[in-house]
């Protein structure tokens, strides 16, 4: 068989073998491969089929060809490769004898019009221009250039000559080219695209945004790669498609400032998916602190439901290094993009709107330019969201050990669903009144299912802004954190349900600070195995009285504390202390639920009162005092009761329904337990009342109620 060279391969032009009306596999069907424009399932109009072998020879093998369950040709059931030594006609039958689809001549011109030797180069050019200036070259022939634009440069390639007729289009003169005869020259590619090949110019001169378009369009749809493969300027935007793979490792590519966006994705009534962005140092040609580019822009499409929306599918970033940018991502509409080794240096990180879903940022470091400007971001999440109120905002987000500094806000959290943030740097490290990570909730009033977990943050401010109403849905766990700053840790108003547990606060100004405070409303928040470090003049004060619920345990201060805790509500704290000044919740295995500041008051007022708390009948509840007091009466008193008679006092061994502590006109040291038994649930406020004479409390006076 040496003398036959079977070069045209037997293939639908639909890639696999498939029903006319839907998309399924011909399955058991069977494929006729005859002359052209006859009828090929008649045997007198059949030609040979060669079975061509991995080691290149060929086997004649019988008609009809047999289709798998997959839709390839099989034969003895393994997939293979048939091929003709000429262009045919070709019909498809299903596994029941129906036709499915005819083709009269599947190649369109006769592969004799080749050389006898595919790709055989029959001239070489030094240039494209000198290419597309011979009017002499033969229709299918094989050529070569030495460079693009001229002998001595990059991006020399091999053409194949077809006439415009089997082109089929107008060729876009970066990569295909028209000839000066009529015909075209079109670009043949091995496994990469490489930008040279499209007439990039590494020198700086000129815009090589076009080179690159054109690249993307000729390969995105076959899977291969385009690489950009020398330092280059790019001055228009780049629309990425379906497949694209772009990889620029080891290019330096300048961007011009006020193109808005580098990359755009958009996904214009159909879905991209598959697209990634590997390597290359991108600098936008502006000042360092005054981008004007994003770099990629993903716009997917909001629907009317969920099965409505479209979507940009699989977008990833790796090794990416962007410098000067206005932002690195804004994602509106994305699914299952991840960014990973990434570095970026500019005004804004990333911007997550609307409906993200399943995206990864790992092993990144976004750094901001601007850090004295409140509105940059490091890493936006659902904020100020058009149709969060309709279940559209970001879910199952994941950012594990990154790098998140230098913006007004490093991390801002707003709706979202389902957040993991592990082993990060959330940092302001220059300007520490700004933050490293705020809690907002805007129009949708959504955030459940945070996971916080064994976090840094340093320099700036940690705040849960305060909103008008509780949250919809809210959880915030977050466990084993550093919080290196001289910034207090502010809880606003209406935040429920935040778990904070195993934090180190270290205060790293000699200035005493309050760790952490709340504005009101907060509900359900449990503070557990906390560790303040450094000058303190409080702890945690979860201020006014509508925070129930709370919880404090297993917290303490390196340092003297006068003030640890502030609570106005009943709190249930155990196992906690301020430095030398408190040793509440072990006395006597007791456990404190409630413990505030003891004021001076004149004759008649409460010099503390715990309001609306409630224990269980036959419970020994201790009501303690302690500090400095002393009284404007010689024989003065404090006069501890409850309003609705649950508890009776065991004072003097009577029963009384009330106990007193005396004080004189001097000032003295108290320290006074007296034991209550609930006789009955209800409701009560239990009141400490300067009711002899006017009492001054000072140095660290406070109260507590303990469970026995």
């Amino acid at each position: 068989m040496s003398d036959i060279i079977p070069n045209v391969v037997v293939s639908m032009p639909s890639q696999i073998f498939t029903l006319a009306r839907k998309f399924q596999a011909a399955s058991n069907g069977r494929i006729f491969i005859g002359k052209i424009d006859t009828d090929p399932t008649l045997p007198e109009n059949q030609i040979k089929v060669y079975l061509e072998n991995e080691d290149g020879s060929h086997i004649p093998v019988p008609q009809p060809l047999i289709i798998n369950q997959a839709g390839f040709p099989v034969y003895n059931g393994q997939i293979a490769k048939f091929v003709t030594v000429e262009g045919h006609s070709m019909a498809v039958y299903d596994s029941y004898g129906a036709q499915q689809f005819y083709y009269p001549n599947v190649l369109k011109y006769d592969p004799d019009q080749f050389p006898h030797r595919i790709g055989e180069i029959v001239k070489t050019y030094p240039s494209v221009s000198k290419m597309k200036s011979d009017s002499s070259v033969a229709l299918y022939s094989s050529v070569r250039t030495l460079g693009y634009h001229n002998e001595i440069g990059r991006g020399g390639a091999e053409y194949l000559i077809v006439s415009l007729t089997d082109y089929n289009g107008i060729p876009d003169g970066y990569g295909d080219h028209l000839l000066s005869n009529g015909n075209v020259a079109v670009l043949q590619l091995g496994a990469h695209a490489p930008i040279s090949k499209f007439g990039a110019l590494f020198d700086g001169s000129g815009d090589s945004s076009p080179c690159l378009q054109s690249a993307i369009n000729k390969v995105a749809s076959i899977g291969k790669m385009v690489v950009i493969d020398g330092n280059c300027k790019l001055s228009s935007s780049i629309n990425v498609k379906t497949g694209s793979t772009i990889n620029a490792d080891g290019a330096k590519i300048k961007v011009t400032a006020g193109i808005e966006n580098l990359f755009n994705a958009s996904t214009s009534g159909s879905g991209i998916e598959t697209v990634n962005i590997i390597g290359g140092e991108w600098t936008e040609d502006s000042p360092y602190n005054a981008g004007t580019v994003t770099f990629c822009n993903m716009q997917g499409e909001y629907g009317t439901g969920e099965g409505a929306h479209v979507y940009v599918n699989r977008f990833n970033f790796q090794r990416v290094k962007l410098y000067n940018f206005n932002w690195f991502l804004q994602s509106d509409w994305g699914r299952s993009w991840n960014i990973d080794g990434c570095f970026f240096y500019g005004r804004n990180g990333l911007r997550l709107q609307h409906k993200n879903v399943e995206c990864n940022i790992t092993n990144s470091i976004i750094f901001g330019t601007t850090p004295t400007d409140p509105e940059t971001r490091g890493i936006s999440i659902g904020e100020n969201l058009s149709h969060a109120g309709q279940g559209r905002y970001p879910e199952g987000i994941k950012i594990h050990n990154c790098t998140i500094d230098n913006f007004g806000r490093a991390l801002s959290v707003h709706e979202v669903l389902d957040l993991s943030v592990t082993d990060n740097w959330l940092g302001a490290s220059i300007d520490r009144t700004k933050h490293c990570l705020v809690f907002e909730r805007d129009s949708g009033n959504f955030m459940s299912g945070l996971h916080f977990n064994h976090n840094t943050y340093f320099g700036g401010k940690i705040e849960f802004t305060s909103h008008s109403s509780p949250p919809t849905q809210a959880f915030i766990q977050m466990s084993d954190e550093i919080y290196l700053t001289s910034q207090t840790l502010v809880i606003g108003r209406s935040w429920h349900d935040i778990v904070m547990s195993d934090w180190v606060f270290q205060n790293t100004s000699p200035n005493a600070i309050v760790g952490i405070t709340g504005s009101g409303d907060n509900q359900r928040c449990h503070f557990k195995n906390l560790t303040f470090k450094g000058a303190h003049s409080g702890l945690i004060q979860l201020n006014f009285t509508t925070s129930y619920g709370c919880e404090i345990s297993n917290t303490w201060c390196d340092t003297y504390v006068e003030d640890p805790f502030f609570t106005p509500t009943p709190t249930y704290i155990a196992n906690s202390m301020g430095g030398k000044a408190v040793e509440g919740g072990k006395a006597n295995g007791g456990q404190i639920i409630s413990f505030k500041r003891a004021q001076s008051a004149t004759q008649g007022n409460s010099i503390v009162s715990f309001d609306d708390i409630g224990f269980r009948v036959g419970s020994i509840i201790e009501v303690s005092i302690s500090g400095v007091f002393n009284s404007s009466v010689s024989s003065g008193d404090l006069f501890i009761s409850d309003t609705s008679g649950s508890l009776v006092s065991f004072e003097k061994g009577t029963g009384w329904d009330s106990a007193y502590i005396g004080l004189t006109n001097s000032k003295q040291r108290v320290d006074a337990r007296v034991l209550f038994k609930c006789i009955k649930q209800d409701m009560t406020t239990l009141r400490i009342v300067s009711s002899n004479g006017d009492t001054s409390a000072s140095f660290h006076s406070h109260a507590s109620i303990k469970y026995l």
